[in-house]
């Protein structure tokens, strides 16, 4: 086994939940580029093809609390 494995993936979601929520408060936009730079801010090395994992969870995470957000009326109208 080599010495650089790849950290896992799934254990860096915090963390860039962390950073996508600092990139929000200074209006700045959730690219691959401004995660991985707000990551490596915060001492996580890591490597491109992570960070594209990462926001592409980052994204589902988004769409998904969009479309509960969209659906809370309807489900309070059968309430």
């Amino acid at each position: 086994m080599g010495t650089g494995a790849e950290p896992n993936v799934v254990a860096l979601l915090p963390a860039a939940c962390a950073a996508r929520d600092r990139l929000l408060e200074r209006g700045a936009p959730l690219t691959r580029d401004s995660l991985a730079a707000q990551l490596r801010r915060d001492g996580h090395a890591i490597r491109n093809a992570q960070v594209s994992r990462l926001l592409a969870a980052l994204k589902k995470e988004i769409k998904e609390k969009q479309a509960v957000d969209a659906a809370a009326p309807l489900l309070n109208d059968l309430v």
